[in-house]
């Protein structure tokens, strides 16, 4: 009788030797399979969160911001002059809606009105804050500011206030 080794320290007779190439090559078909739905699955990246992850809260008259959200750190933000490198939310106010970024969690711009604004900005994750509690607020307006304008930023800014949120106006 004539002895084959499968692997080492193995041996099988040869008559019992594996000859199923179908089986193989539906085995290479599986794991074929296998890998691609692998590679079609995108790893998840803490850092792109979408903006509003949390369900709003159901009692917006005790809406604050996590608290785990730190104070705000002067020394991460002052030396930043170009809104293109602000991390933190970033408000855009107009006479009619505001224009929210937050470039610490995606890239993407949400207008929203300013009654949501307060919910919008509760309903931040803690990695959309990197510089702790202080944001960004700039005016659409190049000259001269209309009332609605005008009213809108300073509801913009009363409800800022309200969050415990330093305030840094753009361009600075």
């Amino acid at each position: 009788m004539t002895w084959v080794s499968m692997w080492p320290g193995r041996m099988i007779p040869a008559a019992k030797r594996f000859t199923g190439g179908s089986t193989v090559v539906g085995l290479c078909a599986i794991l074929f399979f296998i890998a691609q739905l692998q590679s079609c699955t995108r790893p998840q990246d803490p850092q792109r969160e979408s903006v509003i992850p949390r369900q709003p809260s159901t009692r917006p008259e005790i809406e604050q911001l996590n608290a785990s959200i730190p104070a705000a750190h002067p020394e991460l933000y002052k030396n930043i002059f170009d809104g293109q490198d602000w991390l933190n939310p970033y408000l855009h106010v107009c006479s009619r809606d505001i224009t929210l970024v937050v470039r610490s969690i995606t890239k993407d711009r949400r207008v929203i009105q300013v009654t949501d604004l307060r919910r919008t900005l509760v309903d931040l994750t803690v990695a959309a804050w990197p510089y702790g509690r202080v944001i960004a607020v700039q005016d659409c307006s190049i000259g001269n500011r209309n009332e609605a304008l005008t009213a809108n930023i300073d509801a913009v800014l009363a409800i800022v206030k309200d969050l415990r949120l330093e305030v840094e106006r753009w361009p600075p």
